[in-house]
């Protein structure tokens, strides 16, 4: 179902008919997404989820280069490392800080790697 203005319609990750983009990226079963076989058309810009928001886990900074680095030799080197859907509200926010410096670092490993 096409999304219209005033009429946002989202979809759950298995039924993105460009999942198979993210088989490799997202192997890790940590990740928690299934895909086929990758095969990238060139996307314009790509945001992997490389932290979830909702626990409250704290992932190495190796991790999380590990991530964008598996999206990027899939896609390209043009991603955005995000959270799924945020960090605020159900997190305290030194938990909050912590992952969003972490997902920093994490980016800026991976950016000297690319």
């Amino acid at each position: 179902m096409r999304s219209e203005p005033g009429n946002i319609k989202l979809t759950s990750f298995p039924d993105r008919r460009d999942r198979h983009l993210f088989a490799d990226a997202y192997a890790d079963p940590e990740s928690g997404i299934y895909a086929g076989s990758p095969t990238a058309v060139n996307p314009v810009i790509t945001a992997p989820l490389t932290y979830t928001g909702q626990d409250e886990v704290v992932r190495d900074t190796r991790l999380v280069a590990d991530r964008i680095l598996k999206f990027a030799e899939v896609l390209g080197p043009e991603v955005i490392a995000s959270t799924d859907c945020g960090l605020g509200g159900r997190l305290h926010p030194q938990i909050a800080w912590a992952k969003l410096e972490s997902l920093v670092e994490g980016a800026r490993i991976a950016s000297q790697e690319i």
